[in-house]
């Protein structure tokens, strides 16, 4: 994301689009701080998302230095006071404001930030909203019975355009030559990208569907790998879960040859790629 489109971002306020956490909601009365809110200026963005349940989650953005984080935890009134309890994962602690409501607008003032006015939104933004970071993660399979973790991965993701493919080679370890195996997974949905079973469908228009590949030796020139092209039986790709910073999910299929043209193979030989696990963060 450019500098420029970033401060399109900021004067937009981010408003708009599916709640990516938090509740969406107008401020209550009585000083209630409950809703989603957002700081900006020529620095940096704060959105704050302070659920009814007593959680809360918000994103730090530095403009100058290209950095975001998200830190979560429980949130209470105690007065004129709030007061923010980080969980273990956002390092722990507490974080209290003086703080006051004045329609939409949320004030908070402490001694390291002085007093911030906060401006009621729609959603709590993500980091991948800035463009920042990347994804970057991990994944595991048992490939023919041999557990591998493939670390050097690659991974084109679109949540709303229901896409995500990741490209990925086992290194077990730093020196390893680049022709280390090569594991493949591919989805495709017809909307959103949303938790659920996507199975290898090999025809057009086909709903949901999954494309698995895995080459044991990518720099032979007389072999072009293993896929679920002509797959018999299909595989899946199951997503687990889709946030706006990570996906999970496991997968298993049968590769058949491949070659040129169209031919299939006669069945006896191929590859299991089984007990797959996909775990990617954006950082």
């Amino acid at each position: 994301m450019t500098r420029l489109s970033v401060l399109t971002v900021l004067a937009a306020g981010l408003v708009g689009g599916g709640a990516c956490g938090g509740t969406v909601g107008v401020p209550m009365p009585d000083d209630d701080p409950t809703g989603i809110w957002q700081f900006s200026d020529a620095d940096s963005e704060v959105t704050l998302g302070l659920a009814t349940d007593g959680t809360f989650e918000r994103v730090d953005a530095s403009i100058p230095s290209m950095q975001c984080g998200r830190v979560s935890g429980s949130w209470a009134q105690a007065g004129d006071e709030l007061v923010l309890s980080l969980d273990a994962t956002s390092g722990g602690g507490q974080e209290r404001f003086a703080f006051s409501v004045d329609g939409a607008v949320l004030s908070l003032t402490d001694a390291a930030s002085g007093t911030r006015l906060y401006s009621s939104v729609s959603r709590v933004a993500s980091c991948v909203d800035y463009g920042f970071g990347s994804w970057q993660g991990t994944l595991a399979a048992s490939v023919d019975g041999e557990a591998l973790t493939f670390n050097d991965v690659e991974v084109d993701l679109d949540i709303d355009g229901g896409s995500l493919r990741i490209t990925s080679l086992w290194r077990p370890c730093p020196t390893c030559p680049p022709e280390d195996p090569e594991l493949i997974v591919e989805i495709d949905a017809p909307g959103e990208l949303d938790p659920g079973t996507y199975t290898v469908q090999n025809f057009a228009g086909a709903e949901m569907t999954m494309f698995g590949f895995f080459h044991p030796d990518p720099g032979d020139p007389d072999f072009e790998g293993f896929s679920t092209e002509r797959l018999s039986p299909p595989g899946e790709f199951v997503l687990a879960a889709v946030a706006p910073e990570s996906v999970s999910a496991t997968f298993s299929f049968r590769g058949n040859p491949r070659s040129d043209g169209n031919t299939p193979s006669d069945g006896s030989t191929f590859t299991l790629v089984m007990e797959g696990v996909v775990e990617l963060t954006y950082r």
